[in-house]
């Protein structure tokens, strides 16, 4: 029950913020959230709690699942960390999905950061790990 408390106020927060700029002239077709061309959502998020090794060049760093989607993650970082997570830069994944195996591997790059949770969002994963990621999403919803 404290996950999806914390699930609503982090969702309250970025509720409160401003939006980037007026939107007094009307919206475009590329206006968006955080001055980025609008995207659509293409994977349900599920409060999910796993695992997972964030790999930079030179440094790896373990941390925990606050949120899972096909699409990407929020992360929860279990201490302070060597890496830097600049927007854009990309990083690799290795997410330890209960019950199974093998550790589903990715490729993501960072997009956001708010009360020590950061969000990323998949570039690369393979056809066979993207399954089995979906597959346990699956299994969260159910």
């Amino acid at each position: 029950m404290e996950e999806n408390q914390d699930l609503s106020k982090l969702d309250a927060d970025w509720d409160a913020l401003p939006p980037p700029y007026s939107y007094e002239g009307g919206l475009t077709g590329l206006d968006g959230a955080f001055g980025h061309a609008r995207e659509r959502r293409l994977g349900l998020r599920v409060p999910a709690s796993c695992w997972c090794l964030v790999r930079g060049r030179a440094h790896s760093v373990y941390a925990q699942t606050v949120e899972l989607s096909a699409t990407g993650v929020v992360l929860r970082f279990a201490g302070p960390g060597s890496i830097v997570f600049r927007p854009g830069k990309l990083f690799g994944l290795d997410l330890f999905i209960p019950g199974e195996d093998s550790t589903v591997r990715a490729a993501m790059r960072s997009v956001r950061e708010i009360d020590g949770l950061n969000a990323f969002e998949f570039v690369e994963i393979s056809s066979v790990d993207r399954l089995t990621l979906a597959e346990y999403l699956d299994r969260l919803v159910a």
